[in-house]
This record gives structure tokens, C-alpha cells and sequence, in this order.
């Protein structure tokens, strides 16, 4: 088998409560040293991805914006691959600000082509 990337989720398994598990930091290290793609995976729609990013940095971790993967980064990534003419992304309410947050902030809006295409973001309050 001839792996070339490895997806990690991050709360539970490189870190917990707070803390980096044992090993993890190395380990990570050492994949990225023999030249593994690695990408950091992640359910945490409540945070924003810079706020990610601090935490597991002062964990130790050498990991970069662009290799951390939310719901919200990951599903504007694929639209954008699947060259979408325009799309809508609908976040409810409770993960309304931190979402629009990550789009503004990571300037996801900015990297697109200046075609067609954009992002309408509907905030949707949840009885």
C-alpha cells in the first residue's frame, strides 16, 4: 500500500482536555519529516479555525491554517473544486458567527475566482 496522506481527528486523538497525548506531537512531526501530507480533521463548529490553530500550536503541534479541515472549510473547498457556478452554504444560528468568521478571516471569499461564482451564507434561527 502506498499511503501518501494521513487525516487526523484532532480532540480525542492528538490531544484531550486540553492537553497533547502522548507521543502525538512527535509523531506528527516525524510523518511530516518522511514527507506525509497531513491534514487535521475536526467536528468543532463553534470555534474558529485560527482559534484551533492557537490552541493546538501552544500544544506543541507544527501544524498550519490551511492543513486544518472544519465543516464550514471543508465544504467551501469542495464547492470550489467542484467548480460550482454559485452555491449557497446554510449555518444555523448557534454556529452562525464562528462560521462566517472562519470564511471572512481565512479569506475564502477573496481566493475565488473573480467569475461568477459566491458564497450566500443564510443565518438560520433554530426553534
Amino acid at each position: 500500500m502506498n499511503v501518501k496522506a494521513i487525516f487526523f481527528d484532532l480532540d480525542g486523538t492528538l490531544y484531550f482536555k486540553g492537553n497533547a497525548i502522548k507521543g502525538a506531537v512527535e509523531t506528527v512531526d516525524y510523518l511530516k519529516s518522511k514527507g506525509y501530507i497531513c491534514r487535521f480533521l475536526t467536528n468543532t463548529d463553534s470555534k474558529q479555525t485560527s482559534e484551533i490553530l492557537d490552541r493546538v500550536t501552544h500544544m506543541g503541534f507544527h501544524i498550519s491554517l490551511d492543513e486544518i479541515f472544519t465543516p464550514v472549510t471543508a465544504s467551501v473547498k469542495f464547492l470550489e473544486r467542484k467548480k460550482m457556478p454559485q452555491y449557497i452554504l446554510l449555518l444555523f444560528r448557534a454556529f452562525a458567527r464562528s462560521a462566517a468568521s472562519d470564511i471572512l478571516q481565512e479569506r475564502i471569499l477573496h481566493s475565488m475566482p473573480k467569475t461568477s461564482r459566491y458564497i450566500s451564507i443564510f443565518f438560520c434561527p433554530i426553534a
